[in-house]
């Protein structure tokens, strides 16, 4: 991607086929999965939160962030991470890739602020109608 104008330079997706006998490929290897396939945001998403933090001065890199029941509710889902970590700086929360220090954080912007921030980022706007097929996840458009 271009970081000047958001232009895809560039796109890949696995497993691949070979164009010139397209009707002997695997229709799953003919989905373009980088714009077809829905993905939860998980770690990807820990930016979107962290650098909200940052901008609304909510926490500061190293302030502490307890993880250590290595588990958290949020309404009937429970989040979890991969191994119990304790207390995090707000850094080591990003670093750890901390799934239950994340939603903390999110927690203390509030759904108001970090909605702002994700739109603010294009999460849920559409994307190129360059790309056919999109996901509606990235779009409203139809998956194929």
């Amino acid at each position: 991607m271009d970081p000047q104008t958001g232009h895809i330079l560039a796109m890949a997706s696995w497993p691949t086929f070979n164009p010139n006998v397209f009707q002997r490929a695997a229709a799953d290897a003919r989905r373009n999965r980088a714009i077809q396939d829905l993905y939860e945001p998980g770690s990807t998403f820990k930016v979107v939160t962290a650098s909200a933090a940052l901008e609304e001065q909510i926490l500061r890199p190293e302030d502490p962030i307890d993880v250590s029941a290595g588990m958290i509710r949020f309404g009937s889902r429970q989040i979890d991470d991969v191994h119990p970590l304790g207390v995090l700086s707000f850094t080591d929360v990003i670093v750890k890739s901390s799934n239950v220090g994340a939603v903390k954080i999110g927690l203390r912007l509030g759904p108001e602020r970090l909605g702002r921030y994700a739109r603010r980022l294009g999460f849920g706007q559409p994307i190129s109608s360059d790309f056919r097929a999109r996901a509606p996840g990235s779009s409203g458009g139809r998956a194929s």
